[in-house]
């Protein structure tokens, strides 16, 4: 049996809305995320859902009824809510009628095997462009990422649309300083290749990658900070014709990522 709220004072709910600022979300280690495909493929992929929130025109849904007792059964509870306080939950213009408070992932540094591929996010501030990246990193089998202290929340809504979920199929550690980043790749013996226009860049297309990289993608307006060029094993670019001065920082990555892996 599901749970029936009706009351905008009702604790699951107002926490769902606290969940809406970045501040809530780091103090409770929750998110929310919204839509069908986005929440049944981040439980497929190991989230923790804490409360599913759905509308009752949802109940005699047969696939997602069968869902909802599977994550009954890993331990979370289902919630019939009216639409009246789902838009008051939701952060989309036309809510698909389900919304879940997800745990953030538990990923820690020194739990983690010694990768091969890793990608570093260095203050990325756009959550489209963190989301895309996120994504990339997952589709060519990276095997960790790390995000600095002063990047965009990697939990924002935007960023987790544009994962598709795939941030439950990276380890991803963020809030880390690049000093912090640096020290773990070295202790690791992990080459870093900076993403950077200088007198001694390599072209990326003639770049044979070693079997063990790190990437280091910028800032989208600032680039890299300098203790990146100053720890680099080597600096790479994209090579292109025309007038184009840059790509976005999302494009970029992807391409880099994909030439690296094949």
């Amino acid at each position: 049996m599901f749970q029936s709220i009706t009351s905008t004072q009702n604790e699951a709910v107002k926490l769902a809305r606290s969940l809406h600022k970045r501040k809530k979300r780091h103090h409770h280690q929750m998110m929310l995320l919204e839509g069908r495909r986005l929440i049944m493929d981040a439980f497929l992929h190991g989230a923790v859902l804490d409360t599913v929130f759905m509308t009752a025109n949802l109940v005699d849904d047969v696939d997602l009824c069968t869902f909802c007792e599977q994550v009954q059964e890993a331990g979370g509870r289902i919630v019939v809510i009216p639409e009246s306080i789902m838009q008051s939950i939701s952060e989309t213009v036309n809510s698909q009628g389900l919304i879940a408070i997800a745990q953030y992932p538990r990923v820690r540094l020194a739990d983690l095997k010694r990768p091969n591929r890793v990608l570093v996010l260095n203050n990325i501030q756009d959550p489209g462009n963190m989301g895309t990246l996120i994504r990339s990193a997952a589709a060519f089998a990276v095997d960790l990422v790390l995000v600095t202290a002063n990047s965009c929340d990697i939990y924002n809504p935007k960023t987790l649309r544009s994962t598709m979920a795939t941030l439950f199929q990276v380890p991803i550690v963020d809030q880390l300083s690049s000093e912090e980043c640096i020290a773990y790749l070295h202790d690791h013996k992990i080459p870093i290749l900076a993403t950077v226009l200088g007198r001694k860049s390599l072209s990326l297309k003639h770049y044979r990658a070693p079997d063990t990289w790190a990437v280091v993608l910028g800032n989208e307006g600032a680039g890299i900070e300098s203790i990146w060029q100053e720890n680099a094993t080597v600096d790479l670019i994209i090579p292109m014709a025309g007038a184009v001065e840059s790509l976005n920082v999302a494009v970029a990555g992807s391409i880099v990522l994909y030439q690296l892996c094949n």
